[in-house]
Formats: structure tokens, C-alpha cells, sequence
């Protein structure tokens, strides 16, 4: 998602399949394809002029340890408790992800 007013570029929904899912299932199916997703995201904020910034939302606590400890993204407030954690990947860490599929 795009909008004129954004500083970033908002994942609308990631998802990975469920049997490649490291927070369900130990041995995955297929690796990296939430990384690609989110270097595609990366491209896309760079692209349109926002520095590779990204926000998403993860569907679960669980996810979202996840995308913190292994793609350096960091939590942004949320003002109503209901809401899925938000999340920012930005600088050092949109660069390590993008950089990995930059050829």
C-alpha cells in the first residue's frame, strides 16, 4: 500500500505458507519466502522514494519475536490494544534484508 501522505510503505498482509511457518512448525517446507516478501516491500519503499522503509503488522506475538530477532524489526505504539503488534524494518535492517536478493 501506497498512499500519497505515506513516509513508508505499509504491508498489507504478510503470510507465509503454514508448513513453512517457524513459529508453527519446526522443520519448514520452504525458507525465506516472508524475507522476500519483505525485501519485495523494501524495494517497492526505495522505489517510491522512502528510503526502504516498511511497516507491517504480525498476526500473532509470536511472529512478531520473530521478525524482531531475525529481521531486526522494531515495534511501533499502537493506540488501540486490540490491533496485531506493528512493526518497522528500517536502516540497517531493510538494508540487510534487501542486499541479501540485490544481485
Amino acid at each position: 500500500e501506497i498512499l500519497p501522505s505515506s513516509i513508508v510503505v505499509h504491508i498489507i498482509y504478510l503470510e507465509s505458507q503454514p508448513e513453512s511457518n517457524p513459529v508453527i512448525t519446526k522443520k519448514r517446507k520452504y525458507s525465506g519466502i516472508g524475507q522476500v516478501l519483505l525485501a519485495f516491500g523494501i524495494k517497492l519503499s526505495i522505489d517510491n522514494g522512502f528510503g526502504g522503509d516498511i511497516t507491517f503488522e504480525a498476526k500473532t506475538p509470536e511472529l512478531a519475536r520473530h521478525y524482531i530477532k531475525d529481521f531486526g524489526a522494531i515495534t511501533l505504539p499502537v493506540f488501540d490494544s486490540s490491533m496485531p503488534p506493528r512493526l518497522l524494518v528500517s536502516g540497517e535492517a531493510a538494508k540487510d534484508i534487501f542486499s541479501k536478493y540485490l544481485k
